[in-house]
């Protein structure tokens, strides 16, 4: 058994989901921003993460429309992704019940706030290098802290330092806009800033209260359409979405933010080209914001278009250089090009930037794996895993490692994790066909790459999978010539005969089915694009093959 030389994607978060990793011969990560079936691979049951990439969506200040990026919690998939950020500036002079906030918040300012956690602006600000200033941020946005000196932070997606008297965590924010409704249940901002804050702290269902309540008190808002869109798009709910954004359009046409999470909607549902469409006049509206260059660098990705979708992503560093998904996508792409040392070099510029990004583990864990290092591999992968333990890939990829190291234990258990994560994912079953053939048992393992098919038949790689078992597994009552054939040619097909391993398999189904002239001639093609350290191996059955035998695993 050997891996695949490219991994298999998946795509939320256009979140930055990866993933579908396996350590079969046909194996393969599926990266993210994903497979491209939800997003991130893992969405209300299939659909808002994508088996790889980087993504973000984008929340707007009920108030004024500002725009200011934040980055969501399904990051992403993103994707490369990866599911994305979510912006929202609340633009207003502060009244005295504002003042008042900051003065009754100023304790909780300083609670527990470090690297990688997210905050609440409290007011309007600057954001300063050394004396000089470069930026704004106002009231009601979101960050995720990236760098912290002292009192100062620096914020994701933002160059500049912010003092720390203006930033409180989310818990204590939502408290404190929490006491506003109370004392005045018709506090618009309160409300909405409440909303978001739920959205990021993953409570749906709460958001999307909030902004119901804040709908109810002025529906001549786009933001607030904007915003509450935000919520059903991270449910899975793309078509009361989908409604949100052109209510919001409707209200406000040239609203950039709403354009680009129509990209985030058609993104998950695997409709690129329109999501790309809708990512350009996003762009066209707002030029200066890079997150819209990160997602559609996704899109690109995930379309198969790798020199666009890096091109995007070399424009959203250079506008913005604390963008650790900018770097993540980079990564998912030179991961899918087997440019190992540059995917390792840029997951290390996205944990420069943010040493708990989940999705830079899980692309430097792969690269690491396919380079062969797997205590590397285990150690980026674990720690993953200790960061987010509701991410079925991570636990998939490691699983994959494991079983390439035969430890079967482990990777058991990995799997069972996973396995109540994610039921439907293509890359669990793939490696739960490898586990149950390293357990000799065949015909379970026949029926768990069955259902890699069912639910991945567009992939390569579940095609691939199968098509090995059937033509390859010593019991003969497992063996199917005919049907290995037939699906070493779907993925085949689905690979344009470039993967070396489809193109491997496909000739040793020929061999089962005794078509030694096709096996061998399909042989010496894989043999020609194969990568250096299995070529051996592809000797080895081609010369079985030229003695009319077939090879069995």
């Amino acid at each position: 058994m050997h891996r695949r030389n490219k991994e298999l994607l998946n795509v939320s978060q256009h979140e930055q989901g990866f993933g579908l990793a396996t350590v079969s011969r046909r194996s393969g990560l599926v990266n993210g921003q994903a497979i491209r079936r939800a997003a991130a691979i893992e969405i209300p049951a299939r659909s808002v993460s994508k088996w790889i990439s980087p993504s973000f969506a984008c929340a707007a200040c009920w108030y004024c429309g500002k725009f200011s990026s934040v980055t969501r919690l399904s990051d992403p998939i993103g994707p490369n992704g990866t599911r994305g950020s979510v912006c929202m500036i609340i633009r207003r002079k502060l009244t005295v019940c504002g003042w008042v906030l900051i003065c009754l918040v100023f304790a909780a300012q300083l609670q527990a706030q470090g690297i990688g956690d997210k905050v609440v602006v409290t007011a309007e600000t600057t954001l300063k290098i050394r004396a000089q200033e470069v930026g704004k941020v106002y009231p009601g946005t979101i960050f995720k802290i990236t760098h912290e000196q002292g009192k100062w932070f620096a914020l994701e997606g933002r160059k500049g330092w912010i003092n720390a008297t203006f930033v409180m965590n989310l818990e204590a924010a939502l408290q404190q806009y929490g006491k506003r409704i109370t004392l005045s249940p018709r506090d618009l901002e309160a409300v909405a800033i409440s909303g978001l804050i739920y959205y990021h702290k993953g409570d749906y269902e709460k958001a999307i209260d909030m902004y119901n309540k804040a709908l109810g008190l002025d529906q001549k808002r786009p933001q607030l359409w904007n915003n509450r869109s935000l919520a059903l798009i991270a449910q899975g709910r793309f078509e009361l979405a989908e409604k949100d954004l052109q209510q919001a359009l409707t209200l406000q046409p040239k609203y950039g933010e709403a354009y680009a999470n129509l990209g985030w909607v058609n993104y998950s549902l695997n409709n690129l080209e329109v999501a790309i469409d809708q990512y350009n006049k996003a762009i066209e509206l707002e030029p200066e914001n890079s997150n819209y260059f990160v997602n559609r660098g996704s899109c690109h990705r995930d379309r198969g278009e790798p020199e666009k979708a890096l091109a995007d992503f070399a424009t959203a560093i250079e506008m913005t250089v604390n963008l650790p998904s900018a770097f993540v996508g980079q990564s998912s792409v030179y991961l899918d090009q087997m440019k190992l040392d540059e995917a390792i070099l840029s997951a290390n510029r996205a944990l420069e930037l943010d040493r708990y990004h989940v999705q830079a583990l899980i692309n430097r864990g792969w690269a690491h794996y396919l380079n062969e290092d797997n205590e590397a591999a285990i150690n980026d992968l674990s720690r993953a895993i200790a960061l987010d333990d509701q991410l079925s890939v991570a636990f998939i990829n490691r699983a994959a490692v494991y079983l390439q190291t035969k430890d079967v234990k482990n990777a058991e258990a990995d799997l069972k994790q996973a396995m109540q994560l994610d039921p439907q994912s293509p890359a669990l079953w793939l490696n739960q066909g490898e586990l149950l053939m390293q357990k000799k048992d065949h015909s379970n393992a026949l029926v768990a790459f069955e259902k890699c098919v069912e639910f991945g038949s567009d992939l390569a790689e579940c095609q691939n999978g199968l098509a090995w078992i059937l033509a390859t597994c010593p019991n003969g009552k497992v063996r199917d010539p005919k049907l290995a054939v037939k699906h070493a040619q779907i993925a085949c097909k689905l690979s344009q005969n470039e993967d070396w391993s489809h193109l491997d398999t496909l000739a040793a189904a020929f061999a089962s089915d005794g078509k030694f002239d096709d096996a061998i001639k399909v042989a010496q093609a894989a043999l020609k694009i194969a990568i250096d350290g299995k070529k051996g191996e592809i000797e080895d059955r081609l010369a079985l093959y030229r003695k009319k035998q077939p090879y069995l695993d």
